[in-house]
């Protein structure tokens, strides 16, 4: 009697076991944000654009938001709708004065299901001075040869992974090769590899940094519209940017390729976006990025690949404050109520939007264009400088020039839908800005002169 009570015991304990083996592990994650990417550099924006291998795959194997919009033109406020899920109105970090404050991140949620999180950037507007580092074991936020990881930050035993002198992409395919974690990942990687192009880089001497060349300096200028640059001028930036979209696919590719033999990719989600786009519209003066709300600065790219995500496209507006409740649902979180966004799953999987959204939303609350240059305020205002809000067939914007509305097909070559004014303007009510939530925030003078390089300080 007893050997067969403890024959029935291992018999369970054996299913028992079986059972949890069986389970399937929450699925990884992984957000690339390119920094600056036009939707119409890519072809599947954009059919004369030209073919880049990672790029085009991911792709094709994937699922393209035709219309995904960010929520505002300069990389701060982007990144922080990213992560809250909450419009730039709402999360109050509108102004590099202030971080993020009381508002919950999907990182935090993701930590606390149980997730490996670990992040890799550049730093600049994505330095741990801005809250983003809440949530990540590893928030590795190197520029220029320096590391803003903390020892709170690093991974456990307490020793940094890198090496100082590694790119971002070899950042984070060193933690890759290096990884042994049984728990499911999230992985975030951004990067201002195309936000630089307009920099030209001398030639390292061993054991030191690469510096920008005093070309960069001019062609920043041309950018911020505080010198005068020739078409010809404008032609040369333009063909450095779609290098600077080579070089970032190249390296691409090979962060994908790694992912591919680390992870399982059959249980793995892979999500690139950008936070915004660029301008060289030089002859009406839609140049550079931060303080417009036109759709070279707000369409980005939006590609999701992933277990059961159907190959095709989706028409129908969707924001970046869309990727955190989507995000949270793929891996099987409660759904949200409390923010902005609106999962985008049911796209994924072959079915239509869930309910009915008239307009996704962007406002400017701290740049701004005049007289062809592009300045920022003194003082934060709780007033919005310019909105936009754009539906399936429109794009209203109103700011100190006026509103105007074009069809979305019309590529705002003309205010084609001037007699619908009226009726637009009662959507796009006054977002006045929820300051509560935000904090102050202090830079170090390594970070205020990486912002100076990259163009976000004058």
């Amino acid at each position: 009697m007893k050997r067969l009570l403890l024959l029935l015991l291992v018999c369970i304990g054996q299913l028992a076991c079986s059972r949890t083996q069986n389970r399937p592990q929450a699925p990884n994650v992984v957000i690339l944000s390119i920094d600056t990417l036009r939707a119409d550099s890519l072809r599947a924006y954009n059919r004369f654009a030209r073919r880049r291998g990672a790029l085009d795959r991911l792709a094709e194997r994937g699922h393209t938001f035709e219309r995904a919009y960010s929520t505002a033109s300069w990389t701060l406020p982007a990144h922080v709708s990213l992560f809250t899920g909450l419009y730039p109105d709402r999360h109050g970090v509108v102004d590099p004065r202030y971080s993020m404050g009381d508002a919950s991140s999907l990182v935090e949620q993701l930590h606390a299901k149980g997730y490996q999180t670990v992040g890799f950037t550049d730093g600049g507007y994505l330095g741990a001075q801005y809250g983003f580092e809440r949530g990540f074991e590893t928030y590795d936020a190197w520029h220029d040869g320096k590391s803003d990881m903390s020892p709170a930050t690093l991974p456990r035993g307490g020793k940094r992974h890198v090496d100082t002198k590694a790119e971002l992409f070899d950042r984070a395919r060193a933690f890759l090769n290096a990884r042994n974690d049984p728990r499911p990942l999230f992985l975030f990687v951004h990067t201002y590899a195309v936000h630089d192009y307009f920099r030209t880089w001398l030639p390292a001497k061993p054991g030191e940094q690469a510096r920008a060349g005093p070309e960069s300096e001019h062609a920043l200028k041309c950018l911020l519209g505080s010198a005068s640059c020739s078409p010809e001028e404008w032609r040369r930036l333009e063909v450095k940017y779609e290098a600077g979209v080579d070089a970032l696919d190249r390296s691409l590719g090979s962060l994908l390729g790694l992912l591919n033999e680390k992870l399982d990719m059959d249980n793995t989600f892979v999500v690139l976006l950008s936070d915004h786009g660029e301008g060289f519209d030089y002859a009406r003066n839609r140049i550079h990025h931060g303080g417009r709300l036109h759709r070279d600065q707000l369409q980005v790219p939006l590609l999701v690949t992933g277990p059961g995500v159907q190959r095709g496209r989706s028409e129908a507006p969707v924001s970046l404050v869309d990727v955190r409740p989507s995000v949270l649902e793929l891996v099987g979180s409660n759904r949200e109520d409390h923010t902005d966004g609106r999962s985008f799953v049911s796209q994924l999987f072959g079915k239509p939007p869930k309910g009915k959204r008239d307009a996704v939303w962007a406002g400017e609350y701290y740049h701004f264009w005049e007289a062809g240059q592009r300045r920022s305020v003194v003082e934060p205002s709780p007033e919005p400088l310019s909105t936009a809000s754009i539906g399936a067939r429109y794009w209203y914007l109103e700011g100190s020039s006026g509103e105007a509305l074009y069809a979305v097909e019309d590529r705002e070559q003309a205010n084609s839908l001037s007699s619908q004014l009226e009726e637009h303007r009662n959507r796009n009510q006054p977002r006045a800005l929820d300051t509560a939530k935000r904090t102050k925030v202090t830079n170090t003078i390594d970070v205020i002169e990486q912002l100076r390089a990259l163009g976000y300080i004058q």
